[in-house]
């Protein structure tokens, strides 16, 4: 008996803290205040693109066309390309394409594969112009994104650093497509609400503008490039916030093997970028960022997980001890069910315990060095 209470009063706890920090932010998706930055441009400013590769030469061609394509004076472009070691004509593909649509560029190539941090580091070093933009190779921007980036920095020296909106694209219903949409939508308010108050810090990878004054180099070997951006222009004084209006897009793996490798991946790094940043905890230096966004993430994604699976498995032993094997089989049913609702239906639910699921996987891979990783399939995506 004293085991059972010991277990009602732990797994109470548990879902208690779930309920109490996932509140929060449900009351800031429903109730906080987006962001909207003043983002109509001045004027066009000279920006500097690096764009990190290794092996996309199936969509660098497309990347470069995108960039002449976009709303923004190809002249005021310079782009680099940073090859990482790449075993297909990543290379050629970039410097014939950066011929072909008239951009002002160059490509530089690693000996050996060095990471995305090392690329950006390296890549800021042949950057010419103040404001950088940093892309992934394998991302379309919407026409207007790119200026409505460089509108925000010239507005507000306050801010350090900005990321665009994912827009993810979906190929038919998937669970992976079906739980990827609901995250999208919930991980942009939060984002906003989190960038009134002060700055967020889990930046959208793809698409970050920054004052070049404002970057400072990356540890090659630790946590993801974003993150780390952010919080490097946080730490040096400066705001970075979220621009739900400057949208990009980017294709959803279809299978959900390809989904939990690059999700696990970017839990595990961001979750070790988040980690090296917990001095900024409480840290009033860093107002409202450090008091409470931070707070709150380091929550979110250290606490909530583990306690979320905690909270599952226990009312599932209450169900069994107290309504007997066939309910204790039906709740098992029940979860299966919502676990795979995402295929057919998307919704909140399946969408959220996929992604506590993908964070705690990724706190067990913590301590595996992650800074190199294979991409996602080009051939599972459309």
């Amino acid at each position: 008996m004293f085991l059972l209470h010991l277990l009602v009063l732990f797994g109470g706890f548990a879902t208690g803290f779930c309920l109490f920090i996932y509140g929060i932010y449900i009351l800031a998706v429903i109730r906080g205040k987006k962001y909207l930055p003043h983002d109509e441009l001045e004027e066009y400013a000279p920006v500097s693109v690096l764009i990190p590769a290794r092996n996309e030469a199936q969509v660098m061609e497309r990347k470069i066309k995108n960039l002449a394509q976009i709303d923004y004076p190809r002249e005021l472009l310079q782009v680099v390309v940073i090859d990482d070691a790449s075993t297909d004509e990543t290379r050629q593909v970039a410097q014939r394409a950066l011929a072909r649509y008239h951009i002002s560029g160059m490509v530089i190539s690693n000996d050996t594969r060095k990471g995305t941090n090392y690329n950006y580091n390296h890549g800021m070093k042949y950057a010419f112009h103040d404001i950088v933009i940093t892309t992934d190779a394998d991302v379309t921007l919407e026409g207007q994104a790119l200026k409505r980036m460089v509108a925000v920095l010239q507005h507000d020296e306050k801010i350090g650093a900005a990321c665009g909106e994912l827009v993810p694209l979906i190929d038919g219903k998937h669970i992976s497509t079906g739980v990827e949409k609901p995250y999208r939508e919930v991980f942009g308010r939060i984002c906003s609400w989190e960038s009134c108050l002060h700055s967020t810090y889990c930046f959208n990878g793809p698409l970050i503008a920054l004052r070049k004054q404002a970057y400072s180099p990356m540890n090659p070997h630790k946590g993801a490039s974003d993150t780390n951006m952010a919080l490097a222009v946080i730490r040096n004084g400066y705001q970075a916030k979220y621009i739900s209006s400057a949208k990009f897009y980017e294709w959803v793996p279809t299978r959900l093997s390809q989904q939990k490798k690059q999700k696990i991946r970017r839990a595990s790094r961001l979750l070790e970028s988040t980690w090296a940043a917990r001095g900024m905890v409480f840290n009033r230096q860093y107002g409202k960022f450090g008091m409470v966004v931070l707070p709150l993430r380091m929550a979110m994604l250290f606490v909530v997980p583990p306690l979320c699976g905690i909270s599952i498995v226990f009312l599932g032993m209450l169900v069994f001890h107290f309504l007997g094997i066939m309910p204790g089989l039906l709740y098992l049913l029940l979860l299966l069910a919502v676990m795979t609702l995402g295929a057919f239906h998307t919704n909140f639910l399946t969408s959220f315990i996929w992604h506590q699921y993908y964070l705690f996987a990724g706190l067990l891979n913590m301590v595996k060095p992650m800074h190199l990783w294979e991409s996602v399939d080009r051939t599972a995506l459309p």
